[in-house]
Order: structure tokens, then sequence, then C-alpha cells
């Protein structure tokens, strides 16, 4: 395999043990993010490596990197499913954090629609997009602007 190919799948295999590890998940989560940055310096049109890149940074809490993250995921790909579910993650948590009712409303149908596209990407993983999303809070019905969680998805305890 190629070094980026390589730097990918260590920032992969650091990301999964960020939720084995709990009492180092957040360092395990930072050296993920450098090695996804290291491989996009590497093959920066990969799109496998922003969308982990997103999901990495949306973990660690810093939503606005992520949403950079995935938008340029999906830039590179405009079908590819798991960035456009993990910017419905993002835009949720947007929503639930947002300070005034416009807010939470515009990023809560940012969510929903970024989680239509998701399913309309890949439809076989429609059930799962959906049952993960209810974790979050998220659900179609916040197509309208209505969130209907008041608390945040992640958990970066």
């Amino acid at each position: 395999p190629n070094a980026a190919t390589t730097l990918g799948a260590l920032g992969v295999i650091y990301y999964q043990e960020a939720f084995k590890h709990h009492p180092t998940k957040k360092e395990h989560l930072r050296t993920s993010v450098q090695f996804f940055l290291d491989a996009i310096r590497l093959k920066p049109n990969s799109v496998p490596f922003h969308t982990d890149l997103g999901l990495t940074l949306l973990d660690l809490g810093d939503v606005d990197k992520a949403i950079e993250a995935l938008k340029k995921a999906i830039q590179l790909d405009s079908n590819y499913a798991l960035a456009h579910f993990y910017l419905a993650l993002a835009y949720q948590e947007k929503s639930v954090t947002a300070s005034n009712d416009a807010d939470k409303g515009k990023f809560s149908a940012l969510a929903a629609n970024q989680l239509k596209k998701a399913i309309s990407a890949n439809p076989d993983q429609k059930d799962q997009y959906l049952e993960d999303a209810k974790k979050w809070g998220l659900t179609l019905d916040n197509a309208n602007g209505k969130n209907t969680s008041g608390t945040s998805g992640t958990n970066n305890g």
C-alpha cells in the first residue's frame, strides 16, 4: 500500500482505539486527526479520508471543522452517503447547541436534508441511518426546521 493509505489506516485504528481506552480517548482522536491530515496531504482528493477526518473532528467536538471536512468530501463526491450522513449529524449537533430558535430550525432542516441525501445515495442503509440518526435526536421530521431533541448527540466523555 502507498503512504497515504497507510496513514489513513492508522487514522482509522487510532479512531477505533479511542473508544476502547476511555482515559485516552481525546488523545487517540487527536492522533487520528493528525494521521488523516497527513493522508490528505498526500492524497487530497480522497473522499474517505475527508469523511473520516470529519467524523473524528465531530467526535472531538470541533463541529465547525467537521462540517468543513465533510463538505469537502461531498464536493469531491456528491454521492458519498457516509459524508452526507455524518454531515447530517454535525448539523444536528449545531441545531442542539444553537443559541436561538432561528438557528436551531435552520440547522435542524439542514440536518434532515443531509440525512435524506445519505439515504438517497445508499438506500440499502436507510434503516441503519434512521436508527443511528435517532440517537442524535434527528429524524426526517426535522425537515420542517423543528428540533426534536434538547440534548446533544455527542458523547465526548
